[in-house]
């Protein structure tokens, strides 16, 4: 900040704005008359040290009330008034706010975070913000929303709904005598439906380039914008009543509505295969379908022909449309019950059995006496009683569809949960729905699956080349007589409760909230805000519209009407995009739709975001993660497909090494399901354990003079002694083998989304730059905070290195395990975390580093991390082999004789393991 300070022209700026001192401009330049040169040095070595004193100064900062003003075309604005607030963060704007005393230096990081509430149709921008006092502000935001001095505080980036804003920079700014900053800003809102606004927020053509920044801002989500400033309206509809002489009949007195339409006598509610529901209207428009108890025989049948069923009365006509209808009546004295079956479909539909020489519509009753005896559909029959042990009026009949395209990585996966569903299988059909050109390895397993579960589901099948999937997910519901459809895709994992959580919300169409595992991408992305999708906000929330799975109850009310598929919409002239199809339906018919995040529903590994590749990498650390926090399986694969692995290699390295002890097989068998799953080939190393070594061998040790942990002030536990003899055995196999380059990994560690493509491009660079390396971090605890560390030039993911802690995984080369070697470290002992950094001239105890020379190795580290620590220290489930072991008595000890257990080269190569294909038949 002082080299940015030191390139102000002061005199071009108004007055004493930017004077350090605070105080008057009035001091003579070298081009004005009358300067004195040295009076000149004089005045330069007072304000010299003035400045710097300055500059070292803490102060506090008072924050502005907002001042807000709105762009409107009318008189009209927001009620409720918004509530728009600056906050200021230290360091990132997820940290606490810095309280009202609290103070800061010259150089604190600062996040200026600007957020607007209750205001959602409305988008804001920030301007004209200042800083310093009343009489000597610094602007640093000008009138447009661009910063004016960019060394402090750039143009704020906003977030998608435009309703709040952050910049990250400083508050490099220090007036004599001034020990507290004001900072003011104000707000400017407009409605996203007034044109203007797109033009006002976020800024443009600013010097900064904030463009791309905010290119996902709402304006790029003309969904939302037309369901806000353009909704969906319906043309009048107006109903005549017929004649009853003119009225359609039928046998078993059944009689038609008026205009073609039917209602379901249970339910009281339109039948029509097409068009929309009028608002307002009711039951006494229409006659219900009326059916008298049939008694008498034990089954029975007759079909009737009626007259044409004329939708195009009041609706919009159908092209190709089907419908069935189911009537119950039951007799509980006699116990004796009738069902009726209605199936109507128009002439082009291609199921027809309707005559073209009549009308084209066809009744068929199918009526069967269903029960003798004790009844076991009690759920329809009031005063019936269950069978012991039926269940059915307790799980209504589910159809659970799954769109497949390029799935073949993930079906295994995401099938496992399906059939891990706590719910009937007898009780759900389920079905594939694949669209034209999806890939063939995908469709085959999609046969297999279905082919080996037909006998345990209700119905198990797969649909393919069809258009619309969701569409014809929908209408395959509604065939099969569903009471709730699940429409899906494998891109979904479910958890095992959600088809029951859903149906116990008792809404009409729902969404469940299912989380991206990376970037907090969510299915509702863009719909709702992060207080949403992080469940910071916890319940049902109503939306313009909802992205798949889609969870709808085929039997309320008016759910007839919604569809995927704008031909049955009538004067439909929206975007084609079904999810907007079927929120106009929704909308049309005055049916809310939700999102629910009540329940944990599942994840969402979307792969239309993505290429097939990164799509299969994506999903690897995802599994790789839940192995992680979980355990194998993290969830189960599915019974009737093979789980999917990607070809394993080493990555560009020599040898992988998995460093393990043997009393710890749960762990060892944990890498090995992710190193599979991460497509790593690597070996096993035999770790040593340090609670099973004897005094001799302890005492053959030479520890170093003086050593206590700098933390706990103690020596060398056991269990640290078993760490460095392992890793000092991995080091010995390298230079016995002549790798080049390796890998350590121990066996606690998790890995980073990105890790392998990470890990491949930092050895593309070293190959391209030649770098001379010996070490690198591949993950670590930096134990100075504000030690200095930089990028490497030619490398995307190398930096120098600080003094840090851990070897949970880290790479090394031919020459640094020779050099570690060299340093005789067995005969100095001290705690690992301690060694390397003396080895690669970081670490600050000078005392220590004295008894090791030379100290040459040449250290880096990856940034960001490519592992971390499957759990720290206070996480539940946190075990750590080397804490939990005692201390050693080196009182007790001899120091005379060098270590022998570890140096022979037939023990540690007894401790090289097997690959992991064979460690997995061990387990």
């Amino acid at each position: 900040m002082s080299e940015s300070i030191s390139t102000y022209d002061w005199r071009s700026k108004v007055g004493p704005t930017l004077s350090p001192c605070g105080g008057s401009t009035s001091l003579p330049f070298a081009d004005d008359p009358g300067y004195d040169a040295s009076l000149d040095k004089v005045i330069s070595s007072r304000l010299s040290d003035q400045f710097s004193e300055l500059i070292k100064s803490k102060v506090s900062v008072t924050v502005d009330e907002l001042d807000i003003t709105y762009v409107s075309n009318n008189a009209t604005y927001p009620n409720p008034e918004p509530q728009c607030k600056l906050t200021l963060h230290r360091n990132l704007c997820t940290h606490v706010v810095i309280g009202v005393n609290e103070t800061i230096n010259w150089n604190t990081r600062i996040c200026f975070k600007w957020t607007c509430t209750n205001a959602p149709h409305y988008a804001m921008r920030v301007e004209n913000c200042w800083t310093g006092s009343v009489h000597n502000p610094v602007y640093l935001i000008d009138e447009h929303g661009c910063s004016l001095e960019q060394t402090m505080v750039r143009t704020p980036n906003y977030e998608t709904h435009l309703l709040q804003g952050y910049s990250v920079g400083w508050l490099s700014v220090r007036l004599v005598g001034v020990q507290r900053l004001k900072l003011s800003c104000s707000i400017r809102m407009c409605h996203i439906c007034d044109k203007k606004c797109k033009s006002i927020t976020p800024p443009q053509n600013c010097e900064d380039d904030t463009e791309n920044m905010n290119a996902g801002n709402i304006w790029n989500n003309t969904r939302r914008i037309d369901n806000i400033c353009n909704p969906p309206t319906l043309p009048p509809i107006t109903y005549t009543r017929k004649p009853k002489s003119q009225r359609s009949k039928a046998a078993a007195s059944v009689d038609y509505a008026e205009s073609g339409l039917l209602v379901d006598p249970r339910r009281s509610r339109f039948l029509a295969p097409t068009g929309h529901r009028p608002r307002g209207s009711s039951n006494s428009v229409v006659r219900a379908v009326r059916s008298q108890l049939v008694q008498g025989t034990k089954s029975f049948s007759w079909h009737s022909t009626a007259q044409c069923v004329d939708p195009s009365a009041h609706f919009a006509p159908p092209s190709r449309w089907r419908f069935g209808l189911n009537l119950f009546a039951f007799d509980a004295d006699k116990q004796r019950g009738v069902y009726f079956e209605v199936t109507l479909s128009s002439p082009s539909h291609p199921d027809s059995r309707c005559s073209s020489m009549l009308c084209g519509v066809k009744l068929l009753l199918a009526v069967a006496v269903i029960l003798t005896g004790s009844a076991s559909v009690t759920a329809l029959f009031p005063g019936a009683q269950p069978d012991e042990g039926d269940y059915r009026h307790l799980y209504p009949l589910v159809c659970l569809s799954v769109h497949i395209e390029d799935h073949a990585h993930s079906l295994p996966y995401s099938m496992g949960l399906i059939e891990n569903l706590r719910y009937p299988k007898d009780r759900l059909h389920f079905t594939f729905v694949a669209e034209e050109n999806v890939e063939e390895t995908t469709l085959s397993l999609a046969k297999t699956w279905t082919n080996q579960m037909t006998k345990i589901y209700r119905t198990a099948t797969v649909l393919e080349d069809r258009v619309n999937w969701r569409e014809v997910s929908l209408q395959w519901a509604r065939a099969k007589s569903c009471d709730y459809a699940l429409i899906s895709s494998a891109d979904d994992f479910l958890m095992s409760n959600t088809i029951k959580k859903l149906i116990d919300l008792k809404f009409v169409a729902v969404s469940p909230l299912l989380n991206g595992p990376f970037n907090g991408f969510s299915n509702v992305h863009g719909l709702l805000d992060k207080f949403y999708y992080e469940r910071t906000k916890v319940g049902s929330q109503q939306a313009y519209y909802i992205n798949t799975p889609v969870f709808i109850h085929l039997k309320a009310i008016d759910s007839t009407y919604l569809t995927f598929d704008s031909n049955n919409l009538r004067d439909y002239a929206g975007s084609e995009d079904p999810i907007q199809i079927f929120a106009h339906s929704a909308y049309s018919m005055q049916i809310p739709l939700f999102i629910d995040n009540r329940e944990f529903y599942g994840y969402l590994l979307s792969s239309k975001h993505y290429s097939i590749n990164h799509h299969k990498k994506l999903l690897g650390y995802f599994l790789a993660n839940l192995v992680s926090d979980s355990g194998p399986m993290p969830f189960p694969h599915s019974t009737a497909l093979e789980p999917w692995y990607p070809e394993a290699t080493t990555l560009s390295f020599d040898q992988i090494y998995v460093v393990n002890l043997k009393r710890r097989p749960e762990r060892l068998q944990k890498m090995d399901l992710i190193m599979r799953l991460l497509g790593i080939e690597y070996r096993v190393f035999e770790a040593v354990d340090g609670l099973k070594l004897t005094d001799e061998q302890i005492a053959s040790l030479r520890f170093l003079p003086g050593y206590e942990d700098p933390y706990y002030k103690r020596p060398m536990k056991a269990g640290e002694i078993g760490c460095f003899l392992s890793h000092y055995g991995v080091w010995q196999d390298v230079v016995r083998n002549g790798y080049d380059r390796v890998v350590v990994f121990e066996d606690d560690v998790r890995f980073s989304e990105n890790s392998t493509i990470q890990l491949r491009k930092v050895v593309e660079d070293i190959m391209k730059t030649r770098l001379d390396w010996d070490l690198i971090y591949l993950g670590r605890k930096k134990m100075t905070p504000h030690g200095d560390e930089f990028y490497i030039p030619g490398h995307r993911y190398l930096s120098t290195l600080a003094y840090s802690y851990w070897t949970l995984g880290y790479a090394l080369s031919n020459s640094g395990a020779r050099k570690l070697i060299a340093a005789k470290p067995l005969e100095k002992l001290l705690a690992l975390d301690e060694f390397l950094p003396i080895m690669y001239g970081q670490h600050p105890n000078n005392q220590w580093a004295s008894y090791f020379e030379p100290r040459d190795v040449k250290g880096f580290a990856t940034y960001p991390v490519i592992v971390t620590p499957e759990r720290y220290t206070n996480d539940e489930g946190y075990i750590s082999d080397t804490e939990a072991s005692s201390i050693v008595n080196l009182g007790n000890l001899a120091r005379e004789n060098k270590s022998q257990f570890i140096t022979n080269e037939a023990d540690v190569q007894s401790k090289l393991r097997a690959t992991s294909t064979m460690t997995k038949t061990e387990l």
